[in-house]
């Protein structure tokens, strides 16, 4: 599958990384800190935080640190760091990682993170004994583009940014719109993660090829 690949695109967040600490913290955590901190119910704090999430959704606010510490008056690193703990690789990532440093194939992060929570991320990694950047040919946030992954514009910003073909490139990913992005753009090889979150059911793709792994992939070089 990948024989041909020159350039991988690999996302952070449910692709290399387990989806569960995101879903927890931002489902669970953030609104019980926020209802402590601003002193009012969790029902509402839960309410408050939904409704401006879906606001942000499809922008580069949805996953921006700076954004939501403003937007709910909080420290959203200092939060982040509170449930660290449960911060980790997905199943199968690190015997990926391993394996394809063995080709000559450049690997890069491509994610919507902003370069803060990057840097929270591989801290806990790197203490861990297991750093996340040392297998990466480049690191490509999002916000340095200007474009979340799901808008169109922000392949060809990317291509201005970081040269690329886009008949031997490949996209893993765990996002149907992000996909379907670099479908339009011409990206030759797709591959969606079917379970981003180690605590949740396998969310097909429809129209891509579905792993669960990543070392699924390793033999396919």
């Amino acid at each position: 599958m990948l024989q041909k690949t020159t350039t991988l695109f690999v996302d952070m967040d449910g692709t290399l990384l387990d989806l569960h600490f995101d879903s927890f913290f931002w489902n669970y955590h953030l609104p019980k800190r926020f209802a402590e901190i601003h002193s009012i119910p969790p029902i509402k704090a839960s309410t408050m935080i939904a409704e401006q999430m879906t606001m942000a959704k499809g922008t580069l606010h949805w996953c921006s640190s700076r954004y939501w510490s403003d937007t709910f008056d909080v420290d959203i690193i200092d939060l982040k760091h509170e449930v660290k703990h449960l911060i980790g690789y997905r199943q199968g990532t690190r015997e990926f990682l391993a394996a394809i440093k063995k080709f000559p194939v450049k690997l890069v992060l491509l994610t919507d993170a902003d370069p803060h929570v990057i840097a929270l991320k591989e801290s806990v990694l790197h203490e861990a004994g297991h750093s996340l950047l040392q297998y990466m040919d480049k690191i490509v946030s999002s916000h340095e583009l200007g474009y979340p992954k799901e808008n169109d514009a922000l392949w060809h910003a990317l291509r201005r940014h970081l040269p690329f073909e886009q008949s031997t490139s490949c996209l893993i990913d765990d996002n149907l719109a992000v996909l379907r992005a670099a479908e339009n753009y011409g990206i030759g090889q797709l591959i969606a993660i079917s379970q981003p979150d180690s605590t949740q059911q396998d969310q097909y793709m429809e129209g891509f090829k579905n792993i669960n792994s990543l070392d699924e992939l390793t033999g396919r070089f």
